[in-house]
């Protein structure tokens, strides 16, 4: 999910279960064997590649798919780097053995955000399926004059 969003934004993302990044993720994985010869492939097989910021060229990509605003990449950045690193491993493996990837975000009543990265073991055929969970107790709403009404999920501690 987007850090902020519009009351529409959000109500559509929920409804969904899909966000601006979802949606892009699941573009840019609907034919991860096309991804083998990317000019950055190898990147992603370094260990913690995810662990600071999203690398340019993953920006790049991003914002071919329609994800366009600085937050929603400062969020991306906020992730869990543990979180960070099983995603990194399996779309190395979603690429290895062309096996599509679909992407989804979820509220939840945890107190910390969540990835679940389905089925496990990883199969070689079919369909990955990774959720995003968000604590509800993260959500929250803009009162600043530039973000009045806007909602807001927060990442990280």
């Amino acid at each position: 999910m987007p850090m902020a969003s519009t009351p529409v934004e959000f109500a559509n993302a929920l409804a969904e279960r899909r966000s601006n990044i979802t949606k892009a993720l699941d573009d840019l994985f609907s034919k991860p064997g096309s991804l083998a010869t990317h000019p950055h492939v190898g990147d992603l097989r370094t260990n913690r590649y995810f662990d600071d910021t999203v690398r340019q060229w993953v920006k790049d990509e991003m914002i071919a798919r329609g994800v366009t605003k600085t937050r929603e990449f400062n969020h991306m950045d906020d992730w869990p780097k543990a979180q960070k690193e099983n995603l990194r491993k399996a779309m190395v493996h979603a690429i290895d053995n062309n096996v599509k990837m679909r992407f989804f975000w979820e509220l939840y009543g945890g107190s910390n955000e969540a990835t679940t990265i389905e089925p496990d073991p990883l199969p070689t055929s079919g369909t990955i399926t990774v959720t995003f969970l968000s604590p509800q107790s993260r959500v929250r709403v803009g009162q600043a004059p530039s973000t009045f009404g806007q909602i807001f999920v927060d990442v990280g501690s």
